[in-house]
């Protein structure tokens, strides 16, 4: 989280790859009511600073530069 708070204060590019989704990643993070905040942070922080999201299905990752 220190991390990305410090790259988009300085509008510094973020690459996030998960096998999960935002919504799974946050579940996943939200152990107790602190979790939670901080995992819904996470979470806003990365769709703020994020473009639409690419999906690569296995075998097909060499095909992203065409």
């Amino acid at each position: 989280m220190p991390l990305l708070n410090e790259r988009a204060k300085k509008s510094l590019p973020i690459f996030f790859a998960s096998d999960f989704s935002l919504e799974e990643i946050q579940t996943l993070y939200s152990s107790d009511k602190t979790s939670a905040i901080y995992a819904k942070q996470l979470v806003n922080l990365i769709r703020l600073h994020s473009k639409a999201p690419v999906t690569v299905e296995k075998g097909f990752e060499t095909h992203l530069n065409d």
